[in-house]
């Protein structure tokens, strides 16, 4: 149940700030830990900006969430990040696995065709998938939303490229996906022997079985973790993997602490899942710059 009362309006300073207060009924303990990596994961959009979080007790068992959720000029972003927020906290989360496909001409040639002129090209040195030079002023995530080439879909997330500017990775994805939300129970960060941090994820008894088919199936290959249709992860599979237990590696962040922030957000992806106990909006002060 989520109720909702609009307290402030529209002011003119320029941050474009709400605060958004959730009042959550139930075990105060459990949904403060789940609070916080839900919103972790929330913020880790590219789309999405939230502030400070604030928790506090109230009687007789309420939990009270403040957060700060920075919404663009005139608050236009607002609704968009209040809307991520509520259902970080109150819907199941989509989990779904998809094979990696070959990058073919007819995929490379269709992304080509659809982003026009404006954008350039061309494929990695491994040829596993595409990578996109375009202007800020080229949509490409929207214009690539849609595409489909035979049993291709394209999965669209953004890399930054030392020259400033954005850089996407284009990877062809099966339609039809491999796993779904019931064969993954649970997630968890961790350090290997090394120090290194990973994320290891246990599959149900009836999810192993295919995870283990997967994985023999696609050894040598990449596989996408996809959680509500944003790309978590594209590991390459080592070998077929047996007992319903996997660890991914983590890649990409330049120090140790960064990396296993990385993993910690993974992992509360991963195991998704709303927050026990009934949500409500219970205040909005929104404090909005006009557009100009």
């Amino acid at each position: 149940m989520v109720a909702a009362a609009l307290l402030g309006a529209c002011g003119a300073t320029p941050n474009g700030v709400v605060r958004l207060e959730l009042a959550i009924t139930g075990d105060r303990t459990a949904a403060a830990e789940r609070v916080r990596e839900r919103l972790a994961v929330v913020d880790d959009r590219d789309d999405i900006s939230l502030g400070d979080v604030d928790l506090s007790e109230a009687p007789p068992d309420r939990l009270i969430v403040g957060v700060q959720v920075n919404g663009g000029p005139a608050c236009a972003r607002f609704d968009v990040a209040k809307a991520a927020v509520l259902e970080a906290l109150t819907k199941p989360r989509q989990l779904s696995l998809r094979e990696v496909l070959p990058l073919d001409d007819a995929f490379v040639d269709a992304v080509a065709h659809e982003l026009g002129d404006a954008a350039s090209v061309r494929r990695d040195s491994r040829s596993v998938y595409l990578t996109v030079d375009a202007p800020d002023t080229l949509d490409v995530v929207g214009r690539l939303a849609g595409l489909a080439v035979g049993a291709a879909a394209a999965g669209v997330y953004v890399d930054a490229r030392p020259q400033g500017g954005p850089q996407y990775q284009v990877w062809p994805l099966a339609q039809r996906p491999e796993l779904r939300d019931g064969d993954l129970v649970d997630a968890r960060a961790d350090h290997d022997d090394h120090g290194q941090p990973f994320v290891w994820a246990q599959f149900s008894g009836a999810g192993a079985q295919r995870f283990e088919a997967l994985t023999a199936r696609l050894t040598g290959r990449h596989l996408a973790i996809l959680v509500d249709d944003l790309v978590m992860s594209v590991p390459l599979v080592m070998e077929p993997i047996a007992g319903g237990r996997v660890q991914i590696t983590m890649g990409g962040a330049p120090n140790p602490t960064e990396a296993f922030g990385e993993a910690q957000l993974m992992a509360a992806a991963l195991r998704g899942g709303p927050i026990a106990g009934r949500v409500e909006v219970v205040s909005e002060s929104a404090s909005c710059a006009p557009q100009r």
